[in-house]
């Protein structure tokens, strides 16, 4: 996202079929943009994560619904245990191996 203009993204959320609008489907636009401050150090694609602020609409953000929800974070505190179980969401390069939304 950092070589592009937050102009250039359109924020898409409720959108179960990509052929028909889904009566909790909105598109919003990028207000700002934070990426992680130890983005690209180390290892290709290190720290690859940002946190997006959307503008809203009429005064109002995200509408949450039963296709619509917010990201459920662990505490600082939890800790991980080899076998344990977790769910990973993102968007990926198009051709990239795990391309696209994933949960």
């Amino acid at each position: 996202m950092e070589d592009f203009p937050k102009g250039l993204y359109v924020l898409r959320v409720g959108d179960y079929n990509t052929e028909d609008s889904d009566v909790e489907e909105e598109q919003f636009t990028v207000e700002r943009m934070h990426f992680h401050e130890e983005f690209g150090q180390g290892g290709h694609l290190n720290n690859d994560i940002a946190l997006i602020r959307i503008k809203k609409k009429s005064n109002q953000g995200i509408r949450f619904g039963s296709h619509v929800q917010p990201i459920c974070l662990p505490s600082p505190s939890t800790e991980y245990v080899a076998g344990m179980n977790c769910t990973i969401a993102g968007c990926g390069s198009p051709g990239q191996p795990g391309a696209g939304l994933g949960v």
